[in-house]
């Protein structure tokens, strides 16, 4: 199961309303989780590695461009149980 136990949400995108992200609870990884000109249950998904010391962002270790619902579920539980 996922649940506010295991992740908190992000919203570092304030003009970008169709974008969300969520961490673990270490803040290991972020999600960036849009819906940005995709298909109803259709994401575009990136994993960042928060710890990757960037000037300006975050290393993406992960890129899922067309990723569907439970695609994105199983990269939750992957990344967010920490």
């Amino acid at each position: 199961a996922i649940g506010s136990a295991f992740f908190t949400v992000k919203d570092y995108w304030n003009a970008d309303l169709c974008a969300i992200g969520v961490t673990d609870r270490n803040e290991n990884f972020l999600i960036y989780i849009s819906t940005w000109e995709k298909e109803n249950g259709t994401f575009h998904v990136e994993i960042e590695d928060l710890h990757s010391n960037e000037v300006d962002f975050f290393q993406s270790v992960e890129r899922h461009p067309e990723c569907t619902l439970e695609e994105l579920l199983t990269l939750c539980k992957k990344h967010l149980r920490s």
